[in-house]
C-alpha cells in the first residue's frame, strides 16, 4: 500500500458521513409541518372511527422521523392543540344530544359515549405516536395518554360537573324513592372516568369527590334520615328497637 493510504480512506469515509447537526435539527420547519399534516390527518380519521383504513406502520415511521429530526416539541404542541379541539367537539356533541329537559339517563349516556370515544382515540393515538410518547417520558414530561385525559378533564368533565352531579343525584333518588333500578354500568363508567381524570391532574379539586362522593354521601344521609323519621312516626318503640 502507498504511504498515507489510510488517511485517504478516512477522508473518503468522512465525506460519506451525514451532517449530524442537520440530522438533529431536521431539514426545515416546512418538513416538520408536512410530516405533521400526515399525522393529523390520521388522527382525524381515528377520531371519526375509521382507523381501519390507516397504515399504522407508515404513520409510526413518520412520527419516528419527526422525533429523530428534532421536531419533538413541535409535534407535542400540535398534538395538544388538536386534542383540545377534539375535546371541544365532544363537549358540543354532548350538549346537542342533551337539550333542556333531558333525563339523568340521557346525560349519563351522552357522557359515557364520548368518554369511551376519548379512550379509544387516545389508545390509537398512542399506537401512532409511540416514538413521541417515549421521548416525552424520557424527559420526565407527561405522557400522551395522561396529557389527553387531563385536557378531556378540563374541556369536557369540568364544564359538565354540575350536570353529572345532578344526573347522579336524580338516579339515586329514582332508585331509593321510586324503586327504579339505577344505571349501574353508566355509573361504573362515570366512576372510572372521574378516577382517570383525577390521576392525570396535579393538584386541584378532585372530580371524583365533587361529582360522586359528596352527593352520594349527602343522598345516603338524607335517605336514612327520612327512613328514621318514618319509623318513629309509624312504628312503636319495640318494633323500632
Amino acid at each position: 500500500r502507498e504511504k498515507g493510504g489510510g488517511e485517504n480512506i478516512k477522508k473518503k469515509m468522512a465525506m460519506r458521513l451525514p451532517d449530524m447537526k442537520s440530522v438533529q435539527k431536521g431539514t426545515s420547519k416546512d418538513d416538520a409541518a408536512d410530516k405533521w399534516s400526515k399525522l393529523v390527518t390520521a388522527l382525524d380519521t381515528i377520531f371519526s372511527q375509521s382507523a381501519s383504513t390507516l397504515s399504522f406502520q407508515f404513520l409510526y415511521q413518520v412520527c419516528f422521523g419527526m422525533v429523530q429530526h428534532g421536531h419533538r416539541d413541535f409535534a407535542s404542541q400540535r398534538l395538544a392543540e388538536w386534542t383540545d379541539q377534539r375535546c371541544h367537539t365532544q363537549l358540543r356533541r354532548i350538549a346537542a344530544s342533551t337539550a333542556e329537559g333531558a333525563t339523568s339517563l340521557q346525560h349519563l349516556t351522552a357522557f359515557d359515549r364520548e368518554y369511551q370515544l376519548h379512550r379509544l382515540t387516545t389508545k390509537c393515538t398512542l399506537d401512532v405516536l409511540s416514538p413521541l410518547d417515549r421521548a416525552l417520558v424520557e424527559l420526565k414530561r407527561q405522557s400522551i395518554g395522561m396529557s389527553a385525559t387531563n385536557i378531556f378533564a378540563s374541556r369536557v368533565v369540568d364544564p359538565m360537573a354540575d350536570k353529572l352531579r345532578a344526573a347522579l343525584v336524580e338516579a339515586l333518588h329514582l332508585e331509593r324513592v321510586e324503586g327504579q333500578p339505577a344505571p349501574a354500568l353508566l355509573l361504573s363508567s362515570l366512576t372510572a372516568a372521574l378516577s382517570d381524570c383525577d390521576r392525570s391532574r396535579i393538584g386541584g379539586v378532585s372530580l371524583y369527590a365533587k361529582v360522586i362522593e359528596e352527593p352520594v354521601v349527602a343522598a345516603v344521609r338524607a335517605h336514612y334520615a327520612r327512613a328514621s323519621d318514618e319509623c318513629f312516626e309509624t312504628q312503636t318503640t319495640p318494633a323500632f328497637v
